[in-house]
C-alpha cells in the first residue's frame, strides 16, 4: 500500500472520528416532568396490581411476587440504578407485609381490612 493510499485511510479516519465526536457533544433532552411523574405514576399502580394479586391469590407457591419485577425495572430504566434498587426494597419490602395480613381479610373480593 502506498503512503498517499495510508495517508487517505487515515484522513478518512480522523474526519469520522470528528464527526463521532461532534454527535455526541450534542446534550442530550431531558424528560419532562409530566412524563418522569407519568412513569413514577405506572410503577405505583404496577406495584399495586401485583400486591393486590398477592392478597387475592392466597397461595404462597403462586409466584405472584415475580410480578415485582416489571415496576423495578420500570422505574430503572427511566431513573437509573439508584431508583431500581430503591424499588426492588420497596419489593423487598411487600413480600413480608402479605404473609403478615390476615388470610380472611383478603380472599373472595372483600375488603382488605376488616372492621375490627
Amino acid at each position: 500500500m502506498s503512503t498517499t493510499a495510508t495517508r487517505a485511510k487515515q484522513i478518512e479516519l480522523e474526519a469520522a472520528q470528528r464527526r463521532v465526536v461532534e454527535r455526541l457533544k450534542t446534550p442530550p433532552r431531558r424528560p419532562s416532568v409530566a412524563r418522569r411523574a407519568a412513569i413514577v405514576a405506572l410503577a405505583a399502580v404496577l406495584f399495586v396490581i401485583a400486591f393486590s394479586a398477592r392478597l387475592a391469590v392466597d397461595d404462597p407457591n403462586a409466584l405472584l411476587a415475580n410480578f415485582y419485577i416489571v415496576p423495578i425495572a420500570v422505574l430503572a430504566i427511566e431513573f437509573g440504578t439508584r431508583a431500581g434498587l430503591l424499588a426492588a426494597a420497596l419489593a423487598f419490602a411487600l413480600v413480608p407485609a402479605w404473609s403478615v395480613m390476615p388470610s380472611d381479610t383478603c380472599r373472595g373480593g372483600r375488603r382488605f381490612w376488616s372492621p375490627a
